[in-house]
């Protein structure tokens, strides 16, 4: 079998960070290519580098029987990384990784809460941030608020400076924030507790739900305010990094399992339904379940989080990219993208394997 990563370079400006080196930002990139190796792929690269024709032209070069999607952001902007996938279903090339439809839901953090709502599930109240004359809104919460970007992912533009006590306060620094980030911020009331996530992907046999991380935060200052920041997911440096300590399994009951796991089960099920996701929330000192994230297509790093989860289940890396393959070469028989398949031409040298015509695109 042949296999295209696919991915994008950096932007240097929101992604190269203090303390983020260009070899930590291809970790994920280098461990699915030796992982592909193990199984048997002959795998190639394919750097979109902005350059939409030439990626379409490279992926029709490369013949490949699947496309191991690694892509976040074009232009630097992520809202575009759902475009991506979108072209992929056009071309009816086999992909890994979350659906257009999951990326840009959950790429607005605010948004996607009208499902979970609907579900039952429950999320920090929040109000969305457009422009000057919403500032007024965030008077409705109970604080303190958090208040992030509203369209960014890998916690970019969230830090412990964002985290507001009053209104007044709020208001004041909205502006700046809102220069920042020009297309929306969020501010949602910050829950104080206990923080988890869960990650899932999908299968044959249906969801596979792996054992539930806390995120411990051993800050030596004793901060008042504990949260996943910037500088605490990518800074490897920052004190922010080194006190937060993944514990997995989560030393929690099975009622908290069970709730945590049906939670995740409903949502993934409704929104995200192809690849993996990570769900992460926060739990109350009444231990009340709060939904703070939905992010398909997470940080899958050797060290990130999700892959210590699958370690804890006795995975290996291996195992999961072995699994997201055959969950995007089952995803191609979908009615959908059989439809027309006799605009394909076989390829002799891979017997009943069918390809799309280099020329059709070029």
């Amino acid at each position: 079998m042949r296999a295209a990563l696919l991915f994008n370079e950096p932007d240097l400006i929101a992604d190269l960070e203090p303390g983020m080196t260009d070899e930590y930002i291809h970790n994920h990139i280098n461990a699915v290519e030796h992982s592909l190796g193990k199984i048997g792929c002959e795998v190639l690269r394919i750097d979109i580098n902005n350059d939409i024709q030439e990626m379409v032209a490279n992926i029709h070069k490369s013949r490949a029987d699947v496309i191991f999607n690694l892509c976040e952001s074009i232009f630097g902007r992520p809202e575009f990384e759902m475009n991506i996938v979108t072209l992929l279903e056009l071309l009816k090339v086999p992909y890994t990784g979350a659906p257009p439809l999951a990326l840009g839901l959950c790429l607005n953090k605010y948004n996607y809460r009208f499902f979970l709502k609907d579900m039952g599930i429950k999320c920090p109240r929040a109000v969305e941030i457009r422009n000057p004359s919403h500032f007024d809104s965030v008077s409705q919460l109970k604080y303190p608020v958090i208040v992030k970007p509203l369209s960014e992912d890998g916690s970019t533009g969230i830090s412990e400076q964002n985290i507001f006590e009053s209104p007044r306060e709020a208001k004041n620094k909205l502006g700046a924030l809102l220069q920042l980030y020009s297309d929306g911020l969020i501010a949602e009331e910050y829950i104080a507790g206990r923080e988890f996530n869960c990650f899932l992907i999908n299968t044959k046999e249906g969801t596979k739900i792996f054992p539930i991380s806390e995120i411990e935060f051993r800050y030596p200052d004793n901060r008042k305010y504990n949260i996943i920041s910037y500088d605490a997911k990518w800074n490897i440096e920052s004190v922010e990094y080194k006190s937060t300590v993944h514990i997995c399994p989560a030393d929690i009951t099975k009622a908290q399992t069970g709730k945590i796991f049906k939670a995740c089960s409903v949502i993934f099920n409704t929104i995200i339904k192809k690849g993996y996701a990570r769900v992460d929330f926060r739990m109350d000192a009444k231990n009340n379940l709060y939904v703070i994230d939905v992010n398909p297509n997470p940080d899958i790093s050797p060290d990130a989080g999700a892959i210590k989860q699958i370690r804890a289940e006795g995975w290996t890396y291996t195992n999961f990219v072995e699994a997201m393959i055959e969950d995007a070469i089952e995803y191609m028989k979908k009615p959908v993208f059989l439809f027309g398949t006799e605009h394909r031409k076989k390829t002799p040298k891979r017997g009943k394997d069918y390809r799309f015509a280099a020329s059709a695109a070029c």
